[in-house]
């Protein structure tokens, strides 16, 4: 719940990344850290930004996440961390990568396939959307963060969800703009149909979860 608020404190922040406003930025990023030190991470899209987005760059970004992801780079790095364990969030890094909380791969699960799924529609399509709508840089370069932080820590389950989940709250921005530049009606259907099983899908996942992560959700007709 507190990074869901955090997360939504950001949103407003996506405007002066565009605007080259850093003070305003910053200023969102630190109200959104008072919720969750995740918020944080945010601040890499705003040096980012200026970078121009194309198909090469999407490429190289999903291959190499993956493969330094595949391969737990991480392991390797967490030793030479363990000198600078009293730096700011080093310590909690460090605490969370050994203790239960890291959970499961996420490899080729169903967040991981969701992600590989939506980064081929933006490949295709990102001409085009480009074209259409002068802010979708920001938000492509955001989900291309989201996903790529999301491979690269696929062996430690709460980094590649907590750190990644700021930059993927664009996804339905994205998804409103796909369709609008898709000219063939019966493909518009088809994509929003996917998409559509996909968050459905995500929403019955976390209802019934049954890790205890989550509070039991009561529908309103629920006895």
């Amino acid at each position: 719940m507190r990074q869901a608020v955090a997360v939504s404190i950001l949103t407003m922040a996506f405007q002066h990344v565009e605007k080259r406003e850093f003070g305003k930025f910053l200023f969102w990023v630190l109200i959104a850290s008072l919720f969750h030190s995740t918020s944080f991470i945010f601040i890499i899209i705003y040096f980012i930004y200026p970078l121009n987005i194309n198909k090469v760059k999407m490429i190289a970004i999903t291959t190499l996440s993956i493969i330094l992801g595949y391969i737990d780079v991480i392991r390797f790095i967490l030793p030479l961390l363990e000198s600078f364990d009293t730096l700011f969030l080093v310590e909690d890094f460090i605490r969370y990568s050994e203790s239960r909380h890291v959970g499961t791969s996420l490899f080729l699960n169903a967040g991981y396939l969701e992600r590989i799924f939506f980064i081929v529609l933006i490949f295709i399509f990102i001409d085009k959307i480009l074209l259409k709508y002068q802010s979708s840089k920001v938000f492509i370069w955001s989900y291309m963060i989201n996903s790529g932080i999301y491979f690269f820590f696929t062996e430690y389950q709460i980094f590649a969800r907590r750190l990644s989940l700021p930059f993927k709250i664009v996804e339905i921005i994205l998804i409103a703009m796909m369709i609008s530049v898709i000219k063939n009606k019966y493909l518009k259907i088809l994509v929003f149909f996917v998409f559509s099983i996909i968050y459905l899908s995500n929403l019955i996942a976390t209802i019934q979860n049954p890790s205890g992560h989550y509070i039991p959700y009561e529908f309103l007709f629920n006895n």
